[in-house]
């Protein structure tokens, strides 16, 4: 019964990554043309000179697609007319999409969106195993509230609204997933502590917000690590995996 979960989480994934066209998902084109600047200039963008309006993450959810980009090598954003705003935006989509692409008759450009959606769907179906065994350790095996909580995360629709679209969230939740499976179904360790902190830097050098699992080690610390000279020696462990 679990696996068919799994298997339709994986499919409601995929059917909303093929037929929600293409740059219709907030900010899909910004982190695009962040994905070809990368592949094209093999360098990672100076945060210090972006210009307004343009991305202010760090560059790894980019970095980790450019392989898609450099593997169908798709036409820049700018060469591409057939795209423009829809008339109709704000009620329907936002752009005006060529038939070809509605009849699934994808370009080279329609196929890079969509498998870099498909990889980033893949960060946030690891994390529902993670979420998962992670509910299973925390309640009896008696209890269905790990079937509640896997049912609730894989078929929340803005969970899934943005685990089939080009940003970096999915990424970010599979470093806290991480964190929360190593904290929670493993023993105070060292060893543990170091993957708590691979987890911790992962969020970092994704998104800001990745600073919180600092906070919520601190929290582990003094939950689950009782004698001070452990603590430090953790924290130490904990920043040379971070």
């Amino acid at each position: 019964m679990t696996k068919a979960v799994f298997v339709l989480i994986a499919l409601n994934m995929i059917l909303w990554n093929i037929f929600v066209p293409i740059f219709e998902l907030p900010s899909e084109q910004l982190y695009f043309t962040r994905i070809q600047l990368i592949a094209q200039t093999k360098h990672l963008t100076d945060m210090r000179t972006s210009p307004e309006g343009d991305l202010v993450y760090p560059d790894t959810y980019p970095l980790l697609m450019t392989p898609v980009i450099l593997a169908i090598n798709p036409p820049s954003l700018g060469s591409v007319t057939s795209r423009w705003l829809s008339p109709q935006r704000g009620t329907y989509n936002r752009f005006t999409h060529p038939a070809l692409e509605r009849q699934l008759h994808w370009s080279r450009l329609e196929w890079s969106v969509h498998l870099i959606r498909l990889l980033t769907s893949i960060f946030s179906f690891i994390s529902i195993i993670l979420i998962f065994k992670t509910a299973q350790k925390l309640f009896s095996t008696d209890s269905n509230l790990a079937h509640a909580v896997l049912l609730f995360v894989g078929f929340h629709p803005k969970f899934i609204h943005r685990s089939a679209s080009i940003v970096n969230l999915p990424l970010l939740a599979l470093a806290f997933s991480l964190f929360f499976y190593f904290a929670l179904t493993r023993p105070p360790n060292h060893k543990t502590a170091f993957l708590l902190g691979i987890a911790t830097g992962l969020g970092i050098i994704t998104k800001i917000t990745g600073f919180n699992l600092g906070i919520f080690f601190l929290v582990y610390l003094l939950l689950f690590v009782l004698r001070w000279r452990q603590r430090i020696a953790y924290s130490l462990v904990f920043a040379a995996g971070c």
